[in-house]
């Protein structure tokens, strides 16, 4: 097991640090617990077979906490936490009381007592959170996100719909005048969707509109759709490939969409299987 060797953070270390070899970092306002008003960052040095762990503070050099602070932020919106605007390189936790925790999308990590261990193909290296709270939060979190994902495994689409159960509903695309004429929606009419009629619940079908415009102008509407499952949670709705047929979207423009089914465990949302394995790959595990 390799330790981390401990370095101050400077601006001119930040200057040369590239995002995608950042591990594991934390970022803590002032006043916050934990390591407050503290940044730690861990980089791999895969040349060296090292791993560095960088610190800095506010209190002790403000100009480096900001920089790094700029530097772990600059593709990230707090307000939006994993949407859309996502870090690039990390997936991001708030682990309480002001702390923000952000681990490199592709670092294998496990859980070791009171830290995490980083894998590579030949070497294992330590990577201690701040203090034990921000640990424990994590865990929880990677936790919760594991139960999700091994419960949506087994909420899948079936690939071709014929029939439907009672409490089936058939989640189809359609378009805003509810031209239900081709496609995914010709098949919606056996079950009562409504010639005129764009979106939502319609006999055992709900329609998502995707013929007017980009991804972003479908949002609201799939947004609509997760909303009103979490509601009625007496029906199973059954997700087509919405918009990757006529429309002309694919798989991975649309399946972020549904993002929150994973992360809320809607257990009455199924999804095609080509969303699911691509929801799955991008949800962060332990």
């Amino acid at each position: 097991m390799i330790e981390a060797i401990k370095k101050p953070l400077s601006e001119a270390v930040i200057e040369r640090i590239e995002l995608q070899k950042i591990i594991y970092a934390e970022v803590t306002p002032p006043g916050a617990m934990g390591n407050a008003g503290g940044i730690i960052i861990y980089i791999l040095q895969s040349e060296t077979n090292e791993i560095i762990c960088y610190e800095t503070n506010i209190h002790d050099d403000e100009g480096t906490y900001l920089a790094a602070e700029k530097l772990l932020l600059q593709y990230h919106d707090i307000k939006n936490i994993n949407q859309e605007n996502d870090n690039l390189y990390f997936n991001y936790y708030y682990a309480g009381v002001g702390n923000h925790v952000f681990i490199n999308k592709k670092a294998n990590l496990s859980i070791l007592n009171d830290h995490f261990i980083y894998n590579t193909s030949a070497f294992k290296f330590q990577i201690f959170s701040s203090c034990r709270g921000v640990f424990n939060s994590l865990i929880e979190q990677l936790e919760l996100i594991d139960i999700a994902k091994t419960s949506f495994t087994k909420r899948i689409s079936p690939e071709w719909i014929f029939t439907l159960e009672v409490d089936e509903i058939f989640v189809f695309g359609s378009n805003l005048e509810g031209f239900h004429g081709g496609g995914a929606a010709a098949t919606a009419r056996r079950w009562g969707a409504v010639w005129g009629q764009g979106t939502g619940l319609q006999g055992k079908t709900y329609a998502i509109p995707t013929m007017h415009g980009g991804v972003e102008t479908i949002k609201p509407y799939v947004d609509d759709f997760l909303s009103f499952a979490k509601s009625n949670t007496d029906l199973k709705f059954l997700v087509t490939e919405i918009g990757c047929g006529i429309a002309g979207f694919k798989a991975e423009e649309i399946a972020p969409l549904f993002k929150s089914a994973i992360e809320e465990n809607i257990e009455n949302i199924y999804l095609p299987m080509s969303f699911c394995n691509l929801l799955i790959k991008d949800t962060p595990s332990n």
